[in-house]
């Protein structure tokens, strides 16, 4: 009997404890905890969790594979699965999370961006910066196929310097405000990266940090549209919090946004227009001094100096800005005692006399005087250029309209127009340097405009002066000139600027340049084409001119002209614009034992009028930012100048 009741008890005990393990097995399973009865690892490496990919095989990511959707976030489903380690049965299953979308991009493209680390800081949340540590090649992955070798394996270990996004009990931070407002806290994360293109097309790569235990999982697929790929990315963290679970969405997201807005054509931000009624209490809390930003409206700095309501530093600025433009624009004046390449932007010590600031308007006027030894080239264009005011093409056809002699052939007289036209161009051009070197900052801008033939002071910028013309009897023709410093000799500059092509380092707007017809070694025939943005919308312009090279002593002359040719004719939607009087001219200008160049640059360009019914004429943005091209110029030839500097000194 006692027998009996043994046999009984312990059956029943084992029955129990069957449905127990059962019981608890099923909790775990759902709980994410499935198989912890089995031994316990305390970490994985990159090759055993590449194996498990390669053997499990869990892709697609669908309820057909085990996938179970665990929520929604960042545009994209959530899904997790476990994975059991095939070859390792003391191994426990892990929990992955993954997302999965299609991305408008080829795959080869998308692996290009995931293994450029430089790219990880434009994409990747978190990601201050990157550096490789090593890269290296794995042997093949797989036997070839059709004959052809397959990929290696690319293997590298990267360090991504990431924000701390964990905080610290102890420490300054712990307490201290000023730190936690001003103290960005990052940490280092080294991680190996294997990636491989398979000979079907599919790209993947895996990266993993083995001492944190998380990895990343990225497969891209080819589908059936040739510039679009499946994503799928798989994430696997040890420690399991909130953010873990949405890491694969949030990686996903970032990326479809940084690949749909890399190339995206935008209109720059040129200038941020300040209010013009700011009171007094507003400007002086601005970032911007006063002095700076009244330079660099359209009226003319002289009017701070009569203006019984400016304060007298504004008035010493203004002083020191007008010694400073006009030591540019009257850069060889026998008077002009001011450096222009060491010129103080701010400072009531604006004279090397001593005088103060209050005193420098009367004593401007003396210093202010040109100088009219310009050289002899200039004395019989100043009478021309009196004479004949905004001189177009039509103008000068009885120039070139004269019968052919016996004697002379047609090409031999077609390049003496020409050179007449290029000639009379460079002789223009000067003059109106001459009189636009002339204006008197310290009057009004219609008073500059009346004493200098329609130039008046319009804006500083990049260390350039620019001048514009009033148009005369509802002219369309547009001028500007820039007058400013490049840190470079003379001869350098010229070679720069006489090539047609190396325009496009200078003029962002040029979009293509032809060289039509080479007339001889100082003259061209070339073809311009323009594109501006304009309220999100593309107008184009095109230019065909005679491009003229000439040297007067010491300075050097490059001078545009439109003229007709048989190869450069008109098209629709694209403006031919008709260039008048136009070009470059580089002196040199002696600074601390070097010489570098004054360069000057003349537009004067016609349009035509609006179309739109607007105030403005066409590509009015365009011509007035040219004078600004000096600016860029001196970009360009930094290394030019670095480079003069080395042969010198061996």
């Amino acid at each position: 009997m006692n027998l009996l009741f043994l046999s009984v008890t312990s059956t029943l005990l084992c029955v129990a404890i069957a449905f127990i393990f059962k019981y608890l097995s099923l909790l775990r399973w759902i709980s994410g905890h499935a198989y912890v009865l089995s031994k316990r690892r305390e970490s994985f490496s990159i090759l055993e969790l590449l194996d498990l990919f390669k053997n499990v095989k869990p892709f697609p990511i669908s309820c057909q594979k085990g996938w179970k959707i665990d929520s929604y976030a960042h545009g994209h489903r959530i899904w997790f699965n476990f994975l059991t380690f095939p070859h390792n049965l003391n191994a426990p299953s892990i929990k992955v999370y993954a997302a999965f979308d299609r991305v408008k991009s080829s795959s080869q493209g998308f692996l290009q961006v995931l293994k450029d680390i430089g790219q990880s800081c434009e994409w990747k949340p978190g990601v201050i910066s990157t550096s490789h540590i090593h890269t290296q090649a794995l042997a093949k992955s797989s036997k070839p196929h059709r004959g052809i070798p397959s990929m290696a394996v690319q293997v590298d270990c990267v360090k991504e310097e990431m924000l701390n996004t964990g905080e610290s009990r102890f420490g300054l931070q712990s307490f201290d405000s000023w730190y936690t407002e001003n103290v960005v806290s990052t940490v280092s994360v080294e991680s190996k990266r294997f990636w491989h293109r398979e000979d079907n097309g599919v790209c993947w790569l895996l990266q993993m940090n083995e001492p944190l235990q998380t990895c990343e999982f990225y497969l891209i697929q080819p589908v059936q549209e040739i510039d679009h790929c499946l994503v799928s990315i798989v994430t696997w963290s040890r420690k399991t919090t909130r953010s873990s679970v949405n890491k694969a969405s949030i990686l996903l997201s970032s990326l479809e946004e940084y690949i749909a807005l890399r190339r995206l054509k935008k209109t720059p931000l040129i200038n941020i227009t300040l209010p013009q009624d700011l009171s007094d209490s507003d400007i002086e809390s601005s970032d911007s001094s006063p002095e700076n930003e009244s330079m660099k409206n359209s009226d003319s700095p002289g009017v701070f100096l009569h203006d019984s309501h400016t304060s007298s530093s504004i008035k010493a600025a203004a002083c020191t800005d007008i010694l400073k433009y006009s030591s540019i624009l009257k850069y060889r004046s026998k008077s002009a005692h001011f450096s222009p390449l060491h010129a103080a932007n701010t400072g009531s010590e604006s004279s090397s006399d001593g005088h103060s600031a209050e005193q420098q308007p009367g004593a401007l006027k003396k210093a202010l005087q040109r100088s009219v030894s310009e050289g002899s080239a200039l004395k019989g264009s100043q009478l021309l250029a009196d004479d004949v005011e905004d001189v177009g093409l039509e103008s000068k056809e009885h120039i070139y309209t004269e019968p052919p002699s016996d004697n002379v052939s047609e090409a031999d007289l077609k390049l003496a127009r020409y050179r007449t036209v290029s000639n009379q161009c460079a002789a223009e051009i000067m003059a109106e340097a001459l009189r636009a070197s002339n204006i008197d900052l310290e009057l009004s801008p219609d008073q500059q405009a009346a004493a200098s033939g329609g130039w008046q002071f319009s804006a500083f910028d990049k260390n350039i002066v620019v001048l514009k013309k009033l148009p005369r009897n509802s002219s369309t023709v547009q001028s500007y000139i820039g007058k400013g410093f490049v840190l470079a000799p003379p001869r350098t500059v010229w070679d720069a600027v006489r090539n047609p092509r190396t325009r496009f380092t200078y003029d962002d707007t040029l979009k293509k340049v032809d060289i039509i017809e080479t007339l001889d070694n100082a003259m061209k025939i070339v073809y311009f084409y323009h594109e501006s943005l304009h309220f999100l919308t593309k107008e184009s312009c095109d230019m065909c001119i005679l491009h003229g090279e000439r040297q007067e002593g010491d300075k050097f002359i490059l001078t545009y002209f439109s003229l007709e040719h048989d190869k450069c004719p008109s098209f629709p939607h694209v403006t031919r614009a008709k260039v008048l009087q136009s070009g470059w001219i580089i002196e040199p200008a002696k600074q601390d034992n070097q010489v570098y160049s004054i360069v000057t640059y003349i537009m004067q360009v016609d349009f035509g009028d609006s179309t739109d019914g607007s105030e403005n004429l066409p590509f009015q943005e365009m011509i007035s930012s040219a004078p600004l091209s000096i600016a860029d110029l001196q970009q360009y030839l930094k290394p030019a100048v670095q480079m003069l500097r080395r042969k010198s000194l061996t």
